[in-house]
């Protein structure tokens, strides 16, 4: 979408933070395009109506981290998203592996989705710099009567048609999540 629905949809559901544009695992264009946003915001008026989180996108760890400290440095952004994909970027480690990045940053840290378990959050070492995180995994286990700790599979999606939460496994995933204090 263009800047002007992404600001008309935030607007319609009174939003405080959205998601400037960004290009998957491509560190240059989602830099430019990030630019390109915030021009229009301050162009229109907008700078000051929403918090703006953008996007950390690469292809190699190289790029991730170049993509990274350049959204750092930009003042506007009061947010850096660090997608799941990034999963993929970091052969052992995986996501974590970029929490360095994070050390001393002023900005808040938000998780986009989890790459296959919730088991990533434990592998953080200071979990606390970590925001948010948006997941479905435990109402996607809960569908399949799984424990949230459980892996998916790129076969287990949720139906949004279809698909009925069970609810006694959804309020033990949420209640284990509390007792080890991640909600």
């Amino acid at each position: 979408v263009d800047m002007l629905q992404l600001v008309t949809a935030a607007m319609c559901c009174d939003a405080n933070e959205i998601i400037l544009p960004d290009v998957f695992q491509n560190c240059d264009k989602t830099l430019k395009s990030v630019d390109k946003a915030l021009e229009w915001i301050y162009k229109h008026g907008f700078d000051r109506r929403f918090r703006l989180m953008a996007v950390c996108q690469g292809e190699t760890i190289d790029e991730f981290e170049r993509c990274f400290e350049r959204l750092e440095r930009l003042k506007e952004v009061h947010c850096i998203g660090i997608p799941k994909v990034a999963e993929t970027l970091h052969s052992t480690a995986g996501r974590p592996y970029f929490e360095y990045l994070w050390y001393g940053c002023p900005k808040d840290i938000h998780l986009l989705g989890c790459w296959t378990s919730l088991r990533e959050i434990k592998y953080y070492q200071r979990p606390e710099m970590i925001r948010s995180i948006d997941t479905c995994i435990p109402a996607l286990n809960a569908i399949y009567g799984m424990d949230v700790w459980q892996q998916r599979t790129k076969e287990r999606t949720i139906d949004l048609t279809h698909d009925r939460l069970n609810e006694v496994y959804y309020d033990y995933n949420i209640n284990q999540l509390k007792q080890e204090g991640w909600l």
